[in-house]
């Protein structure tokens, strides 16, 4: 959770013009980062009583020297900053040995970073934010100084917090000014875990080493695994979650087989006849030619060699050769392919084969997880602001203000908002990203607001009358799915109106008579006598055409 500041003061008495009070917050990790992870930091300036001419926030890094900086950012070896957000500021930044004012008014070179806004127009509707992300690079604490200033006269006659001697004056920063002292943890990265390498099984036997006191059992799962555990006591194997137990397969044997299909019988067979016959013949103990093979008969058949201790081949070889010929005995039992009847229940066994490897079990794609409205957390409020102010209407000039929804990222939940905008008599507004109301309202929502993003809806406003206005914001915010755990917003923006604005007047319908187009002038008709006078053309439009139709007549 982010830690969050707040303090106030009140100006010191002045016979000119007296700044005004203002109070500043801070907000910043509590908890530790890592080295590489970043983190952002902010000061706000608000509830600001008064006016004042210049103002700003002040970011000093007492770590942070040498390195490189420029309009928006800074890099180093210990860490880089970059400015994230300055609504109605100016921001510069000097990094070491560049040339900064002091609190005594002469000038010194800045020892390390320095981040500071300057924005102009303060008053009571002013609420401006810096903030900035960090990224370090080096293990310890990370230090940070920060102050706020209101000027009522150029950069004279000042209000600052802390102001000198109060409870939150922590320290000077190197401009010798009071200001609040907070510093981040930041921890070593962790190391990596190397990869867990899984040994892919094989079809060869595991022999487990004997150990005294100790032995080994290797279970085969969907995705293999090796439990170990000691003796005495009893001993539970449990699978990992996304595995199924499945007992280990027997280790494969190399011990050759006799050649099965070719053993003689204790007496010679009859030659096979290559005759299909109505029933297949019953299987037996000893290989049988396939007899029911529906082929051919070939004409020229040759009687095999006597039977030996050896696998027969046939001397003579049929001349053709029959085109479904089985191939020579292999190691492989023989088994013709258009045999319909089922193999012989005494096949000699085929020779081993590799196991086929259990497949890997592959766990499904990772789902986000999205919690429940019910069950997600809002550990920091939404973040609800007005920036981009525009607080002076004119008549070539529109008043604008923007209104910020940030969810910070420690939130567990999305979170809608719907905001009212009031307006007295004599204000119009207008926005772009739609709503709806009735005169003198506009309702505004904004739907969706992922943990860690931030939208922001705009409207501009005209004045009819002169005048100093106050327009009300209200509204709520809750969990996506969840408006029971609604939490209020009000907002308020001062306006004024210096010159009526500028309101386009409609022009005035263009009315067309019917007949307004006149018609087509007709075919000229040579005529000699008597000659069109020129006042017939003038009458073009209505008269014309009659006094043709005359004098054609």
């Amino acid at each position: 959770m982010a830690a969050l500041g707040v303090v106030s003061v009140q100006p010191r008495s002045a016979l000119a013009q007296s700044p005004p009070s203002f109070a500043l917050a801070w907000d910043y990790p509590s908890a530790p980062v890592a080295v590489g992870e970043s983190f952002e930091i902010e000061a706000r300036i608000y509830s600001v009583s008064g006016t004042g001419a210049r103002g700003g926030i002040s970011f000093s890094f007492p770590q942070l020297a040498g390195g490189s900086a420029y309009s928006d950012s800074y890099t180093s070896s210990v860490a880089d900053v970059r400015e994230v957000r300055s609504n109605g500021m100016d921001v510069f930044t000097y990094a070491e040995g560049d040339t900064i004012n002091h609190a005594d008014g002469r000038e010194i070179r800045a020892s390390h970073l320095l981040i500071e806004s300057d924005g102009i127009r303060w008053s009571s509707s002013t609420d401006r934010t810096l903030r900035l992300r960090v990224t370090p690079k080096r293990a310890g604490g990370f230090e940070f100084r920060v102050r706020g200033w209101i000027c009522a006269d150029g950069y004279q006659n000042c209000a600052r917090q802390p102001s000198p001697g109060s409870p939150r004056d922590e320290g000077r920063d190197q401009q010798g000014y009071s200001a609040v002292v907070r510093s981040v943890s930041v921890e070593s990265a962790p190391t990596p875990m190397p990869p867990t390498i899984t040994p892919t099984p094989t079809n060869t036997p595991i022999t487990p080493t004997p150990t005294p006191g100790r032995h080994t059992h290797t279970f085969g799962w969907d995705c293999p695994s090796e439990v170990t555990h000691s003796h005495p006591g009893g001993i539970t194997h449990t699978p990992p979650p996304t595995c199924t137990p499945t007992p280990a397969p027997p280790a494969p044997t190399d011990t050759p087989l006799p050649p099965p299909t070719w053993t003689p019988s204790p007496t010679p067979s009859p030659p096979p006849t290559w005759t299909p016959s109505p029933t297949p013949a019953p299987p037996t103990n000893t290989p049988v030619t396939p007899t029911n093979t529906p082929e051919p008969t070939p004409t020229d058949t040759p009687t095999p060699a006597p039977p030996t201790n050896t696998p027969v081949t046939p001397t003579n070889t049929p001349d053709p050769p029959p085109t479904d010929t089985p191939a020579p005995p292999t190691n492989t039992p023989i088994t013709p392919t258009n045999t319909p009847e089922p193999t012989p229940t005494d096949t000699p066994v085929p020779p081993p084969t590799a196991a086929p490897e259990p497949p890997t079990a592959t766990p499904p794609p990772a789902q986000p997880v999205v919690a429940a409205a019910q069950d997600c957390q809002i550990r920091q409020g939404v973040q609800t602001r007005l920036q981009s102010v525009v607080d002076t209407i004119t008549r070539d000039q529109d008043g604008h203000v923007e209104v910020s929804f940030r969810n910070p990222a420690v939130n567990d939940c999305a979170v809608d908002a719907d905001l009212r905008v009031s307006v007295p008599t004599n204000i119009i507004v207008s926005s772009k990203d739609g709503g709806s109301g009735t005169a003198g309202t506009l309702n505004l929502v904004v739907a969706d607001i992922r943990p860690g993003l931030e939208r922001s809806i705009s409207m501009d406003f005209k004045c009819l009358a002169v005048g100093d206005y106050t327009i009300n914001f209200s509204g709520s915010y809750w969990p996506s799915g969840d408006k029971g755990r609604f939490q209020p917003i009000t907002l308020q923006q001062g306006l004024t109106c210096e010159a009526v604005s500028v309101t386009p007047t409609p022009a005035p319908p263009v009315i067309t008579p019917v007949q307004e187009t006149p018609p087509p002038p007709p075919t000229p008709t040579p005529i000699v006598d008597p000659p069109i006078s020129p006042i017939n053309w003038l009458l073009i439009g209505g008269g014309l055409v009659f006094a043709l139709i005359v004098i054609v007549a």
